[in-house]
């Protein structure tokens, strides 16, 4: 109930009725005090688990979602896999607010690394901009945020704010890949949001997310109906014999379901929407059949939702 409050998911006066119901009898002020003071027990305890819980498993189920905190708008992260279950609140859920998730609440710091220059094309910043800041750079060089803006603002005043959020964005990665005071994610299982992009070496998305663009189609025709109907038959036949394949891994059998996924979504049905959607999908191929080579993971994000 503690990390509840701490989280904002459960107000003071909640928690002492909860208390309370159950037969614990503690006064308003016990409680008061419990919250507000000598907390650094309980967030060494809840950074300990969280270290514990990335030990246990070279994958994690991460999913960001919105929260009201004091009367504000913040973003509850919860962090998990079967064996643990970690949940930090941050302003943002940006890149750099679930690099804070990964690291225990931990400021993310920002470095240069050998892995920088290849993390920053895929976040999007362009190959002139990597090459006046591998020019500028030297390998292992290390910042604070505030650091690294001062050194941008002298070195590179004419970068813009979506060049420089990229940069600061790839370094932040590439200074959690090389840190070693907290576990490295290896595989991260989510949704599609940008944000859990490149934080990881590889990337598992969510099934029941994937269809939801599907779902939301308002086709007007019957015959569109009937091919998108069609369409979400096959595409749920196609995730249960990848869950089926999860218990018996077989490599003739992993080869036969990659080619139903390239003929599933290959976007020729005839109706747009929906071919336009699977041209997506189609995109996203190694992410979703990431259980072919890992299926130890399972095939959508639920226990972090």
């Amino acid at each position: 109930m503690l990390a509840l409050y701490y989280e904002g998911g459960m107000s003071e006066p909640k928690i002492l009725e909860v208390l309370q119901t159950v037969g614990m009898q503690i006064s308003a002020g016990q409680l008061s005090d419990l919250l507000i003071k000598q907390q650094e027990g309980f967030h060494a305890e809840k950074a300990a688990v969280l270290r514990a819980g990335l030990l246990s498993s070279p994958w994690q189920h991460l999913d960001s979602t919105g929260t009201r905190v004091n009367g504000s708008n913040q973003h509850c992260h919860v962090l998990c896999n079967p064996l643990y279950s970690f949940s930090h609140t941050t302003a943002s859920k940006d890149r750099l607010s679930v690099l804070r998730v990964l690291l225990a609440g931990a400021m993310p710091t920002f470095q240069f690394t050998a892995q920088a220059p290849a993390l920053m094309e895929q976040v999007g910043v362009s190959p002139i901009w990597i090459a006046l800041l591998t020019y500028h750079l030297e390998e292992g060089q290390l910042f604070t945020k505030d650091q690294l803006e001062a050194w941008l603002a002298a070195t590179l005043p004419k970068m813009g704010p979506t060049v420089r959020k990229g940069v600061k964005d790839a370094l932040a990665i590439a200074a959690y890949h090389s840190q070693t005071e907290c576990p490295v994610v290896s595989l991260l299982l989510c949704d599609d949001a940008a944000q859990f992009h490149a934080l990881t070496a590889e990337l598992a998305l969510c099934w029941i997310h994937e269809f939801r663009h599907d779902k939301k189609l308002l086709p007007r025709f019957t015959h569109h109906c009937t091919l998108l109907q069609d369409f979400g038959q096959q595409f749920w036949e196609l995730y249960h014999d990848l869950l089926d394949y999860r218990h018996h891994p077989d490599p003739v059998q992993a080869t036969a379901l990659q080619a139903r996924f390239d003929q599933l979504f290959a976007g020729q049905s005839g109706y747009q929407p929906l071919d336009e959607c699977q041209e997506r999908t189609r995109k996203k191929r190694e992410q979703l059949l990431m259980v072919l080579s890992h299926p130890e993971i399972l095939l959508h994000n639920n226990p972090a939702e």
